[in-house]
C-alpha cells in the first residue's frame, strides 16, 4: 500500500524541520474520481483491517500464558467495526452498474461477518443472502473463467449461510 501511496503521492507524512511528522490524509470521493488507484487504497485498508481482525479470531483459540483471548476478541471485534467503516466508504456513484454491484455484495459481506462476530445470525444472515444474491445476479453477466470465481465466492458464503442458520435453529 506504501508504494501505491507513494506513486499516487499521497503519503501521510509531511517534512517539517528535518522531522517526518504523521498527517493523515482520507481518501475522498473527488479523489477516487480522478484516478481508480484511490480506491485501492480503501480496498487495502478494508483488506487489512478484515485480515488483521480474522488474525486476532484466530488467537484467541491459543492458549497462551502472556495473551488474554478476552482482550483479543475485544480488539478483533473493534477491528472488524473498523473493516465496515471503511467498506462504508467504498460506494462510488460514477462507477458502472456491475462494479457498484460488487461493491454492494462485498460490503454486505464483510458486514456480515462483524455481525457473525457480534453473534447477531439474524442481520448476518440477512445480509448474506443478500450477497449471494447479487454474485450470482453479476456472475450471470460474466464469462466462464469469472463466473467460477463469483461461485466460489457463493460457496464461501453459502458456509456461513449454514453457520447462521444451525445457529438461528438451535435458538442462540
Amino acid at each position: 500500500m506504501l508504494r501505491l501511496r507513494k506513486q499516487l503521492g499521497f503519503t501521510q507524512h509531511e517534512v517539517k524541520a528535518r522531522k517526518a511528522i504523521f498527517v493523515k490524509k482520507q481518501v475522498t470521493a473527488e479523489l477516487v474520481k480522478e484516478d481508480a488507484r484511490y480506491l485501492q487504497i480503501q480496498i487495502f485498508k478494508c483488506e487489512s483491517d478484515w485480515a488483521y481482525a480474522m488474525m486476532l479470531k484466530q488467537r484467541t483459540t491459543q492458549k497462551s500464558a502472556k495473551f488474554n483471548p478476552n482482550r483479543a476478541r475485544v480488539h478483533s471485534i473493534k477491528r472488524f467495526k473498523r473493516a465496515c467503516q471503511n467498506v462504508r466508504q467504498l460506494a462510488v456513484d460514477w462507477l458502472d452498474n456491475m462494479s457498484q454491484l460488487e461493491i454492494e455484495a462485498y460490503q454486505l459481506q464483510i458486514e456480515a461477518s462483524y455481525y457473525i462476530e457480534l453473534q447477531e445470525y439474524a442481520k448476518a444472515l440477512d445480509m448474506l443472502l443478500k450477497a449471494k444474491f447479487i454474485y450470482e445476479k453479476v456472475a450471470a453477466t460474466k464469462d466462464e473463467l469469472d463466473q467460477a470465481i463469483y461461485q466460489e465466492r457463493c460457496s464461501h458464503i453459502d458456509t456461513f449461510i449454514r453457520l447462521c442458520s444451525s445457529q438461528l435453529s438451535s435458538g442462540v
